[in-house]
C-alpha cells in the first residue's frame, strides 16, 4: 500500500528540524545583506578610482599639450602644434 499525499496531508517536523530551518534561513538573509552591502562598497570604490583615473588623464593631457607647445617654442620638437 503506498501512502497517499494530497494537499490535506499533514507533515509533523521535529521542533529542531523547524529551529534548524530558521535559524538557516536567517542566517542566509544576513550573509546575502552582508554581501550585497559589500558589493556596493566594491562598486562606489570602483566609481571613485574611475574618477581618478580620468582626472589623472585629463591633467596629464594637459600637461602634454603644454610640453608640446614649449618644444614647438623652443625648436626642441620636430612637429608643428597647429
Amino acid at each position: 500500500m503506498k501512502n497517499q499525499i494530497d494537499e490535506g496531508t499533514r507533515v509533523n517536523l521535529p521542533l529542531r528540524l523547524l529551529w534548524a530551518i530558521l535559524f538557516s534561513v536567517g542566517f542566509g538573509g544576513f550573509w546575502l545583506a552582508a554581501t550585497f552591502n559589500h558589493l556596493s562598497e566594491i562598486k562606489r570604490s570602483i566609481a571613485s578610482i574611475e574618477r581618478k583615473l580620468e582626472s589623472f588623464n585629463t591633467r596629464l593631457e594637459d600637461h602634454e599639450r603644454r610640453l608640446i607647445k614649449i618644444e614647438a617654442k623652443t625648436g626642441i620638437a620636430k612637429y608643428d602644434t597647429r
